[in-house]
């Protein structure tokens, strides 16, 4: 399966296409008249990873999944986490530990 990312940028618009094997699957249009959300914070469920571009197209809601690149991750992750303090072990959860109730509750 190819993938590719084509990318068109003028100063009126920047249209963003994805596709797989010669066919379109997603295409994203911003004009910079439209809202910007960077720096907001969304609770979000990542719905395709694109490991070769180190980038995930997130679902937050919108008529569009959001895309976030590593770079944008990692630079926040650095940020919280300071060289003296080292990052939380992660424990793996089970599908039995979710309750929905509770994750609505948190927001």
């Amino acid at each position: 399966m190819t993938k590719e990312i084509i990318i068109n940028s003028t100063n009126e618009e920047t249209r963003i296409v994805l596709r797989e094997d010669e066919k379109v699957v997603e295409l994203f249009v911003e004009a910079p008249e439209h809202e910007r959300m960077v720096g907001d914070i969304y609770k979000a469920k990542v719905s395709r990873v694109l490991p070769g571009m180190q980038a995930a197209f997130i679902d937050i809601g919108l008529e569009q999944n959001a895309f976030l690149h590593f770079s944008d991750v990692s630079s926040f992750y650095k940020q919280f986490f300071s060289d003296k303090e080292e990052a939380p072990p992660r424990r793996r959860r089970s599908y039995r530990d979710f309750d929905p109730a509770r994750e609505l509750r948190r927001g």
